[in-house]
């Protein structure tokens, strides 16, 4: 199946997503979050696993919301995302999630957590955030093979003499990044036993619900329970980052080894983005491939 650029660099509007009840509605500018991230496929995860935690989030919560295309230079801070709603710019995914709860344009996803819970979470959303999503980058942006995969899907939309030019831009900026946060200055090695190592432990986290349910149709959360909470926003939003691109090829052939992972991302991707249909058949893919 042909897909579209996993980062596209236009600037227009990308898509609009309203909660079902509000479809015959008209909903005002003021009352709609826009996202601003880089542009994507309406079919696929966005490119930046952080913009991806915020649209996860405002499914999640059925907010209503839009996506528009920006790059980096446009943004508050110099990175993606940001969000305006009404005349307020937030931006950073861990202070627009904290904004749109405080505001009350959201539910808090957390409500029935307690503090240990809570504590939890916290811990594993800096450990997929800054320590996994880190070795993710490495393997796509560092690694020869793979730099050439997303450079093609990425800037399929430019023109073909940009495009080198593009790649090196990009690279530049993610080896600088990745070197600042540590990652970087290890082998390739080095970074792939820490992608084995932070596998097995999300994995293990979700077996423990994984294995107590006896139904295994029934959807698996990290802390249990009947829906989603934030931890489980942000976990789907990076694998379902790095399952849909060809550049993690050794990220996903570990992922797709382990089932709960799997289970999860598949029925995080049928609850919340049903049109990610890459994401679906790369996960069927991998499951008859180990079958």
């Amino acid at each position: 199946m042909k897909s579209g650029p996993f980062i596209n660099l236009t600037t227009q509007t990308v898509s609009h997503h309203q909660i079902k009840s509000m479809d015959e509605q008209k909903v005002s500018e003021a009352n709609v979050l826009i996202i601003y991230g880089f542009g994507k496929d309406e079919n696929m995860p966005s490119g930046s696993g952080f913009c991806q935690k915020v649209e996860t989030f405002a499914r999640a919560t059925k907010i209503p919301y839009e996506l528009r295309a920006t790059l980096p230079d446009r943004a508050p801070k110099g990175k993606l995302p940001y969000i305006t709603f009404g005349d307020e710019t937030v931006a950073d995914s861990h202070f627009i999630l904290k904004y749109v709860v405080q505001k009350r344009i959201s539910r808090d996803l957390d409500a029935s957590l307690t503090p240990s819970q809570k504590a939890d979470s916290r811990a594993f959303q800096s450990y997929i955030e800054e320590h996994l999503y880190s070795c993710i980058c490495y393997e796509r942006w560092m690694v020869d093979a793979n730099y050439q995969v997303v450079v093609r899907e990425s800037f399929s939309a430019a023109p073909s003499v940009l495009r080198p030019l593009l790649g090196w831009y990009f690279w530049r900026k993610v080896r600088s990044g990745l070197w600042a946060q540590g990652v970087g200055r290890h082998s390739t090695e080095e970074v792939y036993g820490l992608l084995e190592d932070a596998v097995t432990h999300l994995a293990a986290r979700l077996e423990v619900q994984f294995d107590i349910t006896a139904d295994k149709s029934r959807h698996i959360y990290f802390h249990g329970g009947e829906s989603p909470t934030q931890i489980d926003v942000i976990l789907y939003a990076f694998l379902a980052n790095a399952i849909a691109t060809d550049s993690n090829p050794y990220f996903n052939k570990l992922m797709l080894a382990q089932p709960a992972l799997v289970t999860f991302t598949r029925q995080m991707t049928t609850l919340l983005f049903p049109e990610y249909t890459k994401v679906l058949e790369k996960l069927d893919a991998g499951t008859l491939a180990k079958d």
